[in-house]
């Protein structure tokens, strides 16, 4: 097959593509697509078990690492993604759509649900707390000034900011207040605004914990400092494998995932955000009754 040929053999077949796609957006076609699939998940949801532990943020804190390096460990298996969303985003598909993206009750490793935005989600713990009550809940805790920064390249690079990061966090409260006060208020409502724009919000770790700690006791959380989980990573995984209850078990190596490439902030602004965070870090660590010295 020469070039020409090729180009118009790929050609058609992006045109046969565009036109199933197409299909499949008519109601009649979707609605039935959609019956089958809730169909196979009712059907096959009670194979599988429920997570047997969270990740639940914050987000740019290492949750993604932690991830990566749990479902390497031999007595841990993988869910379908890393971030389900089921408690924040698509609670309405039901727990069976939810059980599907874990494994059959016969494995005998554990898994879990790595959905960092569940931390400061006004409906997850509730939710979380109805459906599986003994999970085990593990928190990346990033110092929040270097969390914010983070946040903000992570949305400024995937152009969903165009503010810089002092207006940003200026204009914070009026971009974000009616978000979050309308997930509050509405619990079908999912506010992507929010997620992306809560840099300084997304770090006051006792204001969002308040309402976990109504539904879950301290016993089921493990708390983990991101500066001290990848300075000492191997010794800070020996300390989650055995809050998970799984056997020891040593990677050959501890890659950082997502590593951030970004401007040094500038030290009057670090300062200034330092002296923001300090009442709300103090009331997160009598909360927590750990000291974490930011």
């Amino acid at each position: 097959m020469n070039s020409n040929e090729s180009l118009r053999t790929l050609t058609e077949f992006e045109a046969s593509r565009r036109k199933i796609r197409k299909q499949l957006k008519h109601p009649f076609l979707y609605n039935c697509a959609r019956s089958m699939y809730n169909f196979y998940c009712n059907f096959s949801g009670p194979l599988h078990k429920y997570p047997d532990y969270l990740i639940i943020g914050a987000s740019r804190s290492g949750t993604t690492s932690l991830f990566e390096y749990l479902i390497r460990h031999p007595n841990v298996e993988d869910p379908t993604t890393k971030q389900i969303h089921y408690f924040d985003k698509y609670y309405v598909r039901g727990k069976n759509w939810y059980k599907n993206h874990f494994p059959l009750k016969w494995k005998k490793g554990i898994s879990g649900d790595a959905t960092p935005y569940y931390y400061n989600s006004p409906d997850a713990a509730k939710r979380i707390q109805n459906l599986i009550p003994s999970v085990k809940i593990i928190m990346m805790c990033r110092n929040p000034v270097d969390r914010a920064y983070s946040h903000y390249f992570y949305e400024f690079y995937g152009k969903n900011e165009t503010l810089s990061f002092e207006d940003a966090i200026e204009k914070e409260g009026e971009r974000i207040q009616d978000e979050f006060e309308r997930m509050e208020s509405d619990a079908n409502f999912y506010s992507e605004k929010y997620y992306k724009n809560s840099y300084l919000d997304s770090g006051k770790y006792e204001k969002h914990l308040q309402k976990w700690l109504t539904h879950f006791p301290t016993s089921q959380f493990l708390f983990i400092k991101s500066e001290d989980f990848y300075k000492s990573t191997s010794e800070i995984f020996s300390e989650i494998q055995k809050f998970l209850n799984i056997p020891q078990s040593d990677l050959p190596e501890y890659k950082i995932f997502r590593a951030e490439k970004y401007p040094d902030m500038e030290q009057k602004l670090r300062k200034k955000l330092e002296e923001y965070f300090k009442p709300y870090n103090e009331k997160f660590y009598k909360l927590i009754g750990k000291n974490f010295g930011w």
